[in-house]
């Protein structure tokens, strides 16, 4: 996989900034990584058009806002939550 949506919770800063950091890193690994605030379904389908997987950064909310996107794209989703509970996460934030 080469290409990484990003889809974070912009109304949470630990989000974003942990958002940032992961394409930092997976830059840094020859990826190309686009973000998409998770509030904006066409933000979210405009930046990560060509991407082969989507990570959300937020809870069970953000993932449910991606799986629509992701459904079109045929991509599957990996969440990452920045929460407390998280049923639909497969990680948390101090994880990623």
């Amino acid at each position: 996989m080469k290409r990484i949506g990003i889809i974070f919770n912009a109304a949470s800063r630990d989000s974003g900034e942990l958002a940032l950091a992961l394409r930092e890193r997976l830059q840094a690994l020859s990826y190309d990584c686009r973000l998409a605030d998770s509030r904006e379904e066409a933000e979210i389908l405009d930046s990560c058009a060509a991407a082969e997987v989507l990570v959300t950064v937020g809870g069970d909310g953000t993932i449910l806002r991606a799986a629509r996107v992701a459904v079109v794209l045929g991509a599957p989703i990996l969440g990452v939550n920045m929460g407390k509970l998280g049923f639909m996460t497969e990680m948390r934030g101090a994880d990623a």
